[in-house]
């Protein structure tokens, strides 16, 4: 008798005229809760069947060749190497190659497969690469090197810079 007591005092402080009706309130809000969870799990799979279609996957392409062509296309891209990213921006310019010294020291990670790229509407502005090679330290060293993050005499001995092609035309 006296937990009816309390159940209605608790009800009515609530604002509610009875224990039965509180009770269909809380009902109705576990049915709306689970309304919500279940909406916010269709949007998740929705923005993650999205990703899916707008990432673009490529099995046979290396890091040294995503490197070539993003300097070819005159673009800049992010890096995520051993499931870190990177910190900073790689770009290169489209009159820069990449050395033999270069390949000599970070051959292992510039042969490494590409597992996906993500598009810039993904990443806020630029692609990111995602490249199979575990030693993020190594990746992180070669990725401050493209930024100009060491010596010039080393950078000139990892990238060289190729004559302007218009220049060339005119000679």
């Amino acid at each position: 008798m006296d937990n009816e007591k309390e159940q209605l005092q608790a009800a009515m402080q609530l604002g509610f005229d009875s224990v039965e009706e509180a009770r269909e309130e809380v009902k109705a809000m576990q049915r709306e809760y689970a309304d919500y969870e279940k909406f916010e799990r269709e949007q998740l799979e929705k923005e993650l069947e999205e990703e899916k279609k707008n990432t673009v996957y490529h099995p046979d392409m290396t890091f040294g060749e995503y490197i070539k062509l993003a300097i070819e296309r005159d673009e800049e891209f992010d890096a995520i190497i051993g499931d870190v990213d990177m910190p900073a921006t790689i770009y290169l310019g489209d009159d820069t190659e990449l050395t033999p010294y270069c390949y000599e020291k970070y051959g292992d990670l510039l042969n490494s497969k590409i597992i996906a790229v993500y598009p810039h509407s993904q990443n806020g502005g630029t692609d990111a690469v995602e490249v199979d090679y575990a030693d993020e330290e190594k990746g992180e060293r070669f990725v401050w090197a493209t930024a100009g993050y060491v010596a010039e005499t080393e950078y000139d001995k990892m990238f060289r810079k190729l004559p302007d092609k218009d220049q060339t035309l005119l000679d």
